[in-house]
């Protein structure tokens, strides 16, 4: 016999506690699989927004360049962040020698194209741009292209003045030429800093050194003058009455030997000294603790 509506619908209402009851008891026991809706462009999301698409960080379409002092490196140019702003000997005006792994180190400092450049307070010169081979544009100063150093991360480091990499020696970014000292004619020339095998133990530790050079007109004395590493976790004292003739370079090795007027050994019979880090680098300074020579190795 068929079924009535009215009792169908009965039925219904009969059923419906006991679905739920079977929905409550599988997610109760178990986790429960849900289903993620996939709306059409043209029906968006009404409960949360879409999420931004990440872009690349784009040069800036302004900037200011400022000034800072230090004691003893006098008055030098600076980003809008305060950071110090170095130059390259090696390039040439309006261009950049800096290209490839060197920007890592240096990264050039870049302004959108059409961008304006404006000197901050107590800034002389010409401020300009060019166009690198890579694409981008420079920023320059009197025509010397300008560049931050990846090895300052305050305000008023100064951890790239003096360093001798790819091609060129960096001096931080003057408001004149002239005001960029001499070289010191006392200074350091190089090293061997990862020699073959390991450098932690002879014999490579004896072939680990590095290389002073007097290119002054007369004899230089270094007594209480000193080498450190990168870190000043090593430090070398030349002995007393140790000099240094005109035109001659001295080299320092790591491990041990016997002292003559070319060869002074660090006397360490394990452990390197230069710790192959990226940047290796030597400073000599002077018996007052002048740093007056940096040397700076970038394997590249």
């Amino acid at each position: 016999m068929a079924d009535r509506p009215d009792r169908k619908r009965s039925l219904r209402l009969l059923m419906a506690p006991v679905v739920v009851a079977i929905a409550w008891a599988a997610a109760a026991s178990g986790p429960v699989e849900t289903f993620a809706i996939d709306y059409p462009e043209s029906t968006p999301n009404p409960t949360s927004s879409p999420l931004p698409t990440p872009t690349p960080t784009a040069a800036p379409m302004s900037m200011q360049v400022g000034i800072r002092t230090s004691a003893t490196l006098g008055t030098y140019l600076a980003d809008p962040n305060g950071l110090s702003l170095y130059t390259l000997s090696a390039d040439p005006a309006n261009g950049s020698m800096c290209i490839g792994e060197c920007t890592t180190f240096w990264p050039p400092l870049v302004i959108a194209p059409g961008g304006i450049v404006a000197s901050g307070n107590g800034v002389n010169g010409s401020l300009g741009t060019f166009t690198r081979t890579d694409g981008a544009t420079q920023v320059t100063h009197d025509g010397r292209a300008l560049y931050l150093f990846s090895g300052d991360s305050a305000i008023g480091d100064t951890n790239g003045e003096g360093i001798v990499s790819f091609g060129g020696t960096w001096h931080l970014a003057r408001l004149s030429i002239s005001a960029v000292p001499a070289p010191a004619c006392l200074r350091i020339v190089g090293g061997t800093w990862n020699p073959p095998g390991n450098d932690n133990h002879p014999p490579a530790l004896n072939h680990e050194s590095v290389r002073i050079r007097n290119a002054c007109a007369t004899t230089k004395s270094l007594t209480g003058w000193r080498i450190l590493d990168y870190r000043a976790a090593h430090v070398y004292r030349f002995p007393k009455g140790f000099s240094i003739r005109p035109g001659v370079t001295v080299t320092l090795f790591s491990g041990q030997g016997g002292r003559t007027a070319t060869h002074l050994y660090w006397g360490r019979r394990s452990g390197e000294v230069w710790g192959n880090a990226f940047p290796e680098r030597a400073y000599l300074r002077n018996a007052s603790g002048t740093t007056v020579s940096t040397f700076t190795l970038y394997p590249h």
